[in-house]
């Protein structure tokens, strides 16, 4: 992505508070700590960024968010505030229909979904759905978008 790319996103900057990352050519503002062994095709405007860990395609990290060891961000997934991503989880994020909706495998491999204020698992995810809390229609095309993107390894 090219400099005039990143303001055609995020509006008019400061050039010179912005690099390149070496591996992947995303940006990095002068208030992140990106290590170099990271790979970033997105955009990492503070928090920090280590180990393994990619921020790829629209994905953007922001505030005092982390993302580590060998997370994987990508989509169009915002990381910020004081939230972790780490370890070997992967972010999804869709927001088509109005909300943001991210899951991730822990490390027994169970699948727990975050959506708006919600965190759980799909069982309770799906019980909040009945109890009339998110839409129905919106929880059934959310679903099964994640399901058919998140693999267990």
């Amino acid at each position: 992505m090219t400099y005039t790319e990143l303001e055609s996103k995020i509006g008019k900057q400061i050039e010179s508070e912005w690099h390149q990352h070496k591996k992947g050519n995303g940006w990095v503002h002068k208030n992140a700590t990106v290590d170099e062994t990271v790979f970033i095709s997105g955009i990492v405007f503070s928090g920090k960024v280590s180990g393994n860990a990619w921020v790829s395609g629209d994905a953007w990290v922001s505030g005092n968010a982390q993302v580590s060891e060998n997370a994987q961000v990508s989509g169009n997934a915002r990381v910020s505030g004081n939230a972790w991503v780490s370890w070997e989880a992967s972010l999804l994020v869709t927001t088509g229909l109005g909300y943001t909706v991210t899951a991730h495998a822990d490390a027994k491999l169970k699948v727990r979904w975050n959506v708006g204020c919600f965190s759980g698992t799909a069982k309770e995810f799906a019980a909040k759905a009945k109890a009339g809390k998110i839409p129905a229609p919106a929880i059934r095309a959310l679903l099964a978008l994640a399901k058919a993107t998140i693999k267990k390894p």
